[in-house]
């Protein structure tokens, strides 16, 4: 059986998870990386949505 192959950035997504997870709780750097990974999902989020509405639009 073949692995469905993801999406570059969810690939540098789960590294940075990963990196984060290794890091000192609670440092500096943790909490950076985190909010980058964050970030980066809201905006995902709220693209998508706005995609979706502009579908709707159409029907």
């Amino acid at each position: 059986m073949q692995d469905q192959a993801l999406p570059p950035i969810v690939i540098c997504l789960q590294g940075l998870r990963e990196f984060a997870a290794s890091l000192t709780a609670g440092s500096l750097l943790q909490s950076a990386t985190l909010q980058v990974i964050a970030e980066y999902e809201r905006n995902a989020r709220t693209s998508e949505d706005a995609y979706c509405a502009r579908l709707h639009c159409w029907d």
